[in-house]
């Protein structure tokens, strides 16, 4: 399978290498990355498991937690008993203390566990049991891969799709940036004869050197080669919006 390079300079036309500026490689690897991210947060909860990873811990008493969640995408919670893992039911962690408190009617058993929480921790109870959860997992996709590790196949066709609409609008703004310098209309107006490229060369020609033959030779010079400017700018804009089509088209698929 090629590469997420390959493909995404198939879909817009532009040449990435470790050379290119707009985009870089480690554009292309970020704009990838993101693309994964957002398709995930897109996907159905049925192919959400497919984008998962198991983790485990040893709970531990109210106030003591320890174990860092990486997102907030929990799919399910376990709790050993001894014999089998108990799934466990998902609390505010207000009321932790509640579930903690063996006279309270809300009290967390072995075989009915629960989970909250709270300031970027998960925990379960009762304490001091093994438990396991299952987080979805946000993958770095690097511009030379060419496929991605714990990603729905039916989806993975969606980066590179979402890496070439960033990629473009990457090179049309650069391309926005550099019509001032192409055409020379800085908005500044300097000696005729300091002018040394675009159309305020050509008034060092006329104002200077009085060679209005070179002059306008120079104007058709110019102008084709801005014409040929626009023509690309425009072309590049037709694509970003067809795949940026494509790729929503793609994402609707998927939520049905």
């Amino acid at each position: 399978m090629a590469t997420f390079q390959t493909q995404v300079m198939a879909l817009t036309g532009l040449t990435i290498s470790s050379s290119s500026t707009f985009p870089t490689e480690a554009q292309l690897t970020q704009f990838l990355t993101d693309g994964a991210k957002e398709i995930i947060n897109a996907l159905p909860g049925s192919l959400l498991s497919l984008c998962s990873s198991q983790e485990t811990f040893t709970s531990t008493e109210p106030g003591s937690e320890s174990e860092t969640l990486n997102t907030g995408k929990i799919l399910n919670v376990l709790r050993s008993d001894g014999d089998i893992d108990q799934p466990c039911r998902q609390i505010n962690s207000e009321n932790k203390g509640r579930v903690s408190d063996e006279s309270d009617m809300s009290y967390a058993k072995i075989t009915d566990p629960v989970y909250y929480i709270e300031n970027n921790k998960i925990n379960v109870l009762p304490s001091g049991g093994s438990c396991k959860y299952s987080e979805v997992a946000y993958p770095a996709v690097v511009y030379s891969a060419s496929n991605v590790a714990a990603f729905p196949d039916e989806a993975e066709y969606l980066i590179p799709l979402y890496a070439s609409v960033k990629s473009l609008q990457n090179k049309m703004a650069s391309m926005s940036s550099e019509i001032p310098r192409n055409s020379d209309q800085d908005g500044t107006h300097g000696p005729a004869g300091a002018s040394t490229q675009g159309y305020e060369k050509v008034r060092n020609y006329i104002e200077v050197e009085e060679d209005t033959e070179l002059s306008s030779a120079t104007i058709a010079s110019l102008s084709s080669e801005m014409q040929q400017f626009v023509a690309e700018y425009q072309w590049y804009q037709g694509q970003q919006a067809k795949l940026e089509a494509d790729y929503e088209k793609g994402l609707q698929r998927l939520r049905t």
